[in-house]
């Protein structure tokens, strides 16, 4: 419907969008505080928050032990919004009640009981998508430890329709600005249409 009223350049560019990084599709599940609340971490891809990420990636790279294990075990979450926009950020936690910030989420950590993350859909007040995924710094890549970009958010990744095109164009983003990252495509989920 939005299509009809965006003109021809419009239906150009959201064709455009839809080709290089999926349909824009609304998240099948949103969780309690992830439609309210935005991660204080939370920055959209330019030439100054890349070049502040990229400084970050290369004394990952240069061996600082403290962020090369942090971030092998602590995502940098991404997401494309529905006009193509790349916003980032840490997976935050968040008291349920207060909604005061307490930590960032480690991967495989289950929150507990009044704790409430803030995953890919708070980075895009909970709208429509495109593709989404994770930022970590490989250890365990051959021959050298590596920067990886993956699909997996299960709301905006892995969702049917979603390519390794998508991924390598959200990857070619992050190279226009001078961050090389290996994209490692996680097979997308088969989802019952009942």
């Amino acid at each position: 419907m939005e299509e009809l009223m965006l003109g021809k350049g419009g239906r150009t560019r959201i064709l455009a969008l839809d080709e290089a990084f999926g349909e824009a599709l609304a998240p099948d599940r949103v969780d309690l505080l992830e439609g309210e609340l935005r991660p204080q971490s939370l920055l959209r891809l330019s030439r100054n928050t890349a070049r502040l990420l990229k400084q970050l990636m290369t004394v990952t790279e240069k061996g600082l032990g403290v962020t090369r294990y942090v971030y092998s075990e602590l995502p940098i979450l991404w997401v494309v919004d529905s006009v193509g926009k790349l916003w980032f950020s840490i997976e935050e936690v968040v008291n349920a009640t207060t909604r005061e910030y307490i930590f960032p989420r480690a991967r495989n950590f289950r929150t507990a009981d009044g704790m409430q993350k803030l995953g890919h859909p708070a980075l895009i007040e909970a709208g429509p998508g495109r593709i989404g995924g994770e930022i970590l710094f490989d250890l365990d890549r051959k021959p050298s430890a590596v920067w990886c970009i993956t699909n997996g958010s299960g709301r905006y990744g892995t969702r049917p329709g979603r390519t390794p095109d998508h991924l390598a164009n959200a990857a070619k983003e992050f190279a226009r600005y001078g961050i090389k990252l290996q994209d490692v495509f996680i097979p997308t989920m088969a989802r019952n249409r009942t």
